[in-house]
């Protein structure tokens, strides 16, 4: 399989970590390369799109549609599995909000890369909320939710380092947003830059490293997706000059879970 068979707009990457520019090629999923960095190991996708064609061809709302379609089709023992432990683990949104929650009660808080809106709506009833997504379809279910005024549409690099005021927030959340951005120390950096001194900045990304992802194999790795593990997630944040109030929600049991769960302090 070869660059031409996915879009014409994809051009090669560097290291989104580190800048190296040798790779080695792990497999392919869907047209899309997944590479390692020979320098720093980091897992991520080989080439990438420009923001207009990622919106236009590769929107998340189809996509998701089609991946679950895929699992229901070619991993019916998984799906099953994750239908019986719902009811223990509850709804990821009601999850997000809760430990969110732990942290602010009341304020400012901007949701980027807020998909669909199903957590803003949630956060809503406790907090002045503003959205950032890319995807045209998404921003719409979003602006139906939560009200248009709440929902800004556009790249979250250039909305969040750009049009959104500084320090303006008391909250930021980052719930599976890094994983699907070009360029994910722009988005830390931007989503620094609209926190407020003392706000709390909250992530989930996934756990490239995990055993869910070691059991199943190709079968969890979505395309298009950043991978991280550990050292990955520890080196990006770092880069961000805040101080860490707690890099997981429960560092001990991150080797099992497909998604890292991280708190920062500004």
């Amino acid at each position: 399989m070869t660059v031409e068979n996915f879009a014409a707009d994809a051009k090669p990457r560097s290291c989104p970590l580190c800048g190296h520019s040798k790779h080695e090629l792990l497999f392919w999923r869907s047209g899309w390369d997944v590479v390692r960095c020979a320098g720093c190991r980091m897992v991520f996708l080989g080439h990438e799109l420009d923001y207009g064609a990622q919106a236009r061809d590769h929107d998340w709302v189809e996509e998701w549609e089609q991946e679950v379609l895929r699992r229901k089709r070619k991993e019916p023992v998984w799906v099953f599995l994750s239908r019986c432990t719902r009811p223990f683990r509850g709804g990821a949104h009601d999850r997000m909000l809760a430990q969110t929650l732990r942290r602010k009660r009341a304020g400012k808080l901007a949701d980027l890369g807020c998909g669909e809106g199903l957590f803003l709506e949630r956060a809503a009833n406790y907090f002045d909320v503003t959205g950032v997504e890319l995807s045209p379809r998404a921003a719409e279910a979003a602006r139906h939710r939560v009200g248009s005024a709440h929902i800004i549409e556009g790249p979250v690099t250039e909305v969040t380092g750009h049009v959104l005021p500084e320090h303006a927030f008391d909250v930021v959340t980052l719930f599976g947003y890094l994983e699907h951005e070009w360029r994910p120390r722009e988005g830390l950096r931007a989503a620094r830059r609209i926190l407020k001194p003392g706000g709390t900045l909250l992530s989930k990304v996934p756990n490239y490293a995990s055993w869910n992802r070691t059991l199943r194999g190709r079968a969890m790795v979505m395309i298009p997706r950043l991978k991280k593990g550990l050292r990955s997630i520890r080196s990006f944040f770092s880069q961000t000059k805040a101080d860490w109030m707690d890099l997981t929600w429960r560092m001990a049991a991150s080797i099992f879970t497909s998604a890292f769960r991280g708190v920062m302090r500004a």
